[in-house]
């Protein structure tokens, strides 16, 4: 009998065994002298499992005999990273044990995550971003598993590289569309968020004397962040929907604590309130200070009376008007008041300002810490 032969006849014998074994296990097996007493059926059948196939393998009476085992380990392995997640290449081992391979499981250090296929590449998912791993791969076959393959190096999970021009969610769920002017990638939309990024509240300040156009002496005295909606304003209000809120100097800044330095961001990660310097930056690109306004304005018929606008720069500025130190709200309709940094003084800091008719976009280093103003978030 040559090998072929061989392997056709253990095919056939192995076959007509499952087969026997199959029918006889709806009976109970009888007892051999070989066997223990008092194993269940089940625990014969394996038994006999066993010995019929190291009959079949090993005793191959005229022929050479033929040893199933594990197959060998997988080589080459490398692994690439994606958003938690990997991808794991490998090579197929040269050994398959004389039985095909079934399949793959690949597994990460630490935290032994999985991810299995027939084979390769093998994507594992559910990792940690901004951990670091190495895989290594087992091969399977009817026997069982190979021994681990070498470890792959070490790759790094991470969130995808920001494009400017996609939409960025802030910590409340509101989203925001971007846009690249030069170098920079602006917020379009002015912010209307409750909570600094790490989820402390920003309390709302919606204090003001009789009439609705009255002083508020809660408002100015605050020297920790608060924001408000102009007009006070339900959150929903339409001045809220169009224009975002209003944050005075110390919201922008997240100072938290009376007297303390700042310790919050109120943009999403990554993101942050400009500084007078990185405004320049703009206006130059624009034209200068006193053409930049043009590009910067939106051309939307919520500002009152406009004139020299055309929005070029997608940069979409709005009127959203201001609160003055004294709690008053002034300006919806004509002006756009946006935050800037470093402050100035104890009391006073940066601002930028738009006017309804005016081509300049106007710099001020004198105002106030306790006025509300909007806030256009900088990719940092």
């Amino acid at each position: 009998m040559n090998r072929k032969q061989h392997f056709i006849w253990v095919s056939l014998f192995f076959t007509f065994f499952l087969t026997q074994v199959t029918l006889e296990a709806q009976e109970p097996v009888i007892l051999d002298s070989k066997m223990k007493p008092g194993i269940s059926n089940d625990m014969r059948i394996e038994e006999l499992k066993v010995r019929w196939k190291k009959a079949a393998l090993e005793n191959c009476p005229g022929v050479p005999c033929v040893t199933v085992t594990v197959p060998g380990s997988p080589t080459g392995v490398s692994a690439t990273a994606g958003n938690a997640q990997a991808t794991v290449s490998f090579t197929a081992p040269s050994s398959i044990g004389g039985s095909g391979i079934t399949g793959y499981t690949v597994t990460s250090n630490p935290g032994g995550i999985t991810g299995t296929g027939s084979g390769s590449p093998i994507t594992v998912t559910g990792l940690t971003n901004g951990t670091s791993y190495t895989f290594t791969v087992v091969a399977i076959n009817a026997v069982g598993n190979s021994l681990a393959s070498a470890a792959s190096t070490a790759v790094t999970p991470q969130l995808p590289a920001f494009v400017c021009g996609t939409v960025v969610t802030d910590i409340d769920g509101n989203q925001y569309n971007t846009e690249l002017i030069g170098t920079q990638c602006w917020f379009k939309e002015n912010l209307k968020v409750t909570k600094y990024n790490d989820g402390t509240a920003i309390p709302l300040d919606a204090t003001q004397t009789s009439p609705t156009d009255g002083t508020s002496l809660t408002w100015q005295n605050w020297d920790v962040g608060r924001y408000t909606i102009y007009d006070n304003q339900a959150s929903n209000g339409t001045n809220a929907t169009n224009y975002g809120f209003m944050y005075n100097w110390y919201a922008a800044a997240g100072i938290i604590t009376s007297g303390g330095a700042p310790t919050k961001n109120i943009c999403p990660s990554g993101w942050k309130v400009p500084t007078h310097g990185q405004w320049i930056i703009l206006e130059q690109l624009l034209g200068g200070p006193n053409s930049a306004g043009i590009a910067l304005k939106s051309t939307s018929i919520l500002w009152s009376f406009l004139t020299n606008a055309n929005n070029t720069s997608d940069f979409t500025a709005l009127p959203g008007g201001r609160r003055l130190a004294d709690g008053r709200f002034i300006n919806v309709g004509t002006d756009a008041y946006l935050w800037s940094f470093p402050d100035i003084g104890s009391n006073v800091s940066w601002m930028r300002n738009l006017y309804t008719s005016d081509p300049d976009f106007y710099s001020y280093n004198n105002y106030n810490k306790s006025v509300g103003a909007s806030i256009r978030c900088l990719k940092d």
